[in-house]
């Protein structure tokens, strides 16, 4: 682009030593001369920005390389973008608070029974389970009863699906999660792998027979798994 300037103020000097009084020829040299001014000033703060974008993006990068605990995990057509982080592969990645050195998380919490979702953007690491609850479920989900909601902080239990690196959704086995349990405490439990830089939680009813049916299923899948493993170790 500023190659076509250079041409453009060449043009008008060349000009300009034909018929020097022109003050159209003047006119339009001044208008070149400030359209580069201006395109240069733009390329310095877009490149200010994209420099600011790299070292926030190597902050987070540090901050998760600390917590060695943390293990992710892509699905297949996260897979091809082997130019970014695992945990930026999503439209929305995780942040670094400056303040406090905590990761803040997008975190999505499922509602099995209702089909129903909530998305937390900011989610502090430092920040239980239940506090975020009890915030998300302040007052009654639209979808839940609104008279004698199913769906309160003290009335849930959380879990997450825990699955093999590369595995598939048979071998996910349902892992029950403390909600005084601090997110970063979670995040690094050995069975937890986030998926695609975005953890994500089940909340269900303490008691309820969807609740029951659900928590069947995954037994029965993970019994069925390990009786495929001793049938294949024989």
């Amino acid at each position: 682009m500023v190659g076509k300037f250079d041409e453009a103020d060449e043009c008008c000097e060349w000009a300009l030593r034909l018929d020097p009084e022109s003050k159209e020829l003047r006119k339009m040299q001044d208008d070149v001369k400030e359209a580069r001014r201006a395109l240069e000033v733009r390329e310095k703060e877009q490149e200010k920005r994209e420099n600011a974008r790299l070292e926030k993006r190597e902050m987070v990068q540090q901050a998760i390389a600390i917590r060695s605990g943390l293990t992710f995990d892509l699905s297949p057509d996260n897979m091809k973008k082997r130019d970014l982080y695992a945990w930026e592969v999503s439209e929305h990645c995780v942040e670094l608070d400056p303040e406090s050195a905590h990761l803040l998380w997008p975190v999505v919490f499922l509602y099995p029974e209702s089909k129903e979702s909530d998305f937390v953007q900011q989610f502090d690491e430092a920040t239980s389970l239940y506090d975020m609850l009890a915030t998300v479920l302040a007052q009654p989900p639209p979808w839940d009863n609104q008279q004698r909601p199913a769906y309160t902080v003290d009335s849930v239990d959380t879990y997450f699906l825990a699955r093999p690196l590369g595995g598939m959704e048979k071998d996910e086995r349902l892992v029950k999660v403390k909600s005084t349990m601090r997110l970063a405490t979670i995040l690094e439990n050995p069975k937890y792998n986030i998926l695609d830089g975005i953890p994500s939680f089940l909340v269900l009813p303490k008691s309820s027979p969807f609740t029951d049916q659900f928590i069947e299923h995954y037994r029965q899948q993970r019994l069925a798994n390990d009786s495929a493993i001793t049938k294949s170790d024989k």
